[in-house]
């Protein structure tokens, strides 16, 4: 069996696929005489609408997250644009329909939610795992604790970043990812950098006596040879770990490994995680849902829905002048 999206956009019957994209057939089932989704007295402002909502069902019943009833109407205008399409090239349609139908069926059957959380989080820490760029844009305060280990059901970002941050310290890791994370407010931010702050105090706390940690001190975040030695002494010891902790803050934060925003923009309604964003083909935008309950599933947006989200979010927020770095050397200057 083929994949419905290939065999929807990929496959080639004659010299193309069915349809180029989901916008294309979306297009097809409004404009199409013989659709039964088509309105030939269609006002613009209804005709918008209409078009709208269909993009919205359609993306839906192609993804892996949200299960949708296959209407009569939309079986019988797929059926006929399908049948039309591969008549034209002398070949029998009925195979393909049943194909793309029984794909349809599979992909929109009664998964429990427990299945569907299980494959979106799969997917989403795949993702994460293999992204060299994250920005958060989350209208809540991301409070960082000890106990990072993400053992529940429910999806969270932060084991992610900690991982990644405790895998540079122990040297298990040659580069950190680069990560934006953009809040509505400045306090919002400030709490993200002093919860920050105590994690990495607590794992200087730790390894404070490593010689592996010590290396990595010197050569990896060019921490002096002087600072690092002392250490392992008793005199001023919280003194130097707070120095330590604060010149690491500084070098991820000065080489933009991680970096704050406060933006006052439009653009804060449910959590979003976007994975490499400006990179199209490899470009991964998620919704984070909450139940209502404290869990929270990861939803991927279409190739369509990332094109709108870069096009009005993204390509805008990076040069929005509404967006202010809140940096780390500005919350030592704040906390002196």
């Amino acid at each position: 069996m083929t994949d419905i999206l290939a065999l929807l956009f990929e496959k080639r019957f004659g010299s193309g696929p069915l349809f180029k994209n989901q916008v294309d057939l979306v297009s097809q089932l409004l404009k199409h005489p013989q659709s039964e989704l088509f309105k030939p007295d269609d006002d613009p402002d209804a005709f918008t609408k209409r078009q709208t909502n269909l993009k919205a069902y359609v993306s839906q019943l192609l993804s892996h997250t949200v299960n949708r009833t296959i209407t009569e109407e939309f079986r019988k205008s797929l059926s006929f644009l399908i049948s039309e399409k591969i008549t034209l090239v002398g070949s029998d349609p009925k195979p393909i329909i049943k194909e793309v139908f029984d794909e349809l069926q599979k992909r929109n059957s009664n998964l429990s939610k427990q299945e569907l959380n299980d494959h979106n989080r799969q997917q989403i820490e795949t993702d994460i795992d293999s992204a060299k760029y994250i920005s958060v844009i989350t209208s809540r305060p991301l409070e960082i604790t000890r106990e990072y280990q993400n053992k529940s059901s429910s999806f969270s970002f932060q084991p992610f970043l900690l991982e990644d941050i405790v895998a540079t310290f122990s040297a298990k890791s040659s580069r950190l990812k680069s990560y934006r994370f953009n809040f509505p407010m400045q306090r919002f931010g400030e709490i993200f950098w002093n919860g920050l702050r105590r994690f990495v105090r607590f794992y200087v706390e730790r390894h404070s006596q490593t010689e592996q940690f010590h290396n990595v001190l010197i050569k990896r975040f060019g921490l002096s040879q002087d600072l690092v030695s002392r250490l392992t002494g008793d005199a001023d010891g919280d003194e130097v770990k707070n120095e330590v902790v604060d010149n690491l803050l500084l070098k991820l934060n000065d080489e933009k490994y991680i970096v704050i925003f406060i933006v006052d923009a439009p653009i804060f309604t449910i959590p979003i995680i976007a994975i490499d964003p400006d990179q199209n083909s490899k470009a991964r935008i998620y919704a984070l849902f909450d139940d209502g309950e404290g869990n929270i599933s990861p939803y991927r947006y279409s190739t369509d829905d990332y094109v709108l989200w870069r096009l009005f979010v993204w390509d805008s927020l990076k040069t929005s002048k509404n967006s202010k770095q809140l940096t780390y050397r500005y919350i030592l200057d704040k906390n002196a």
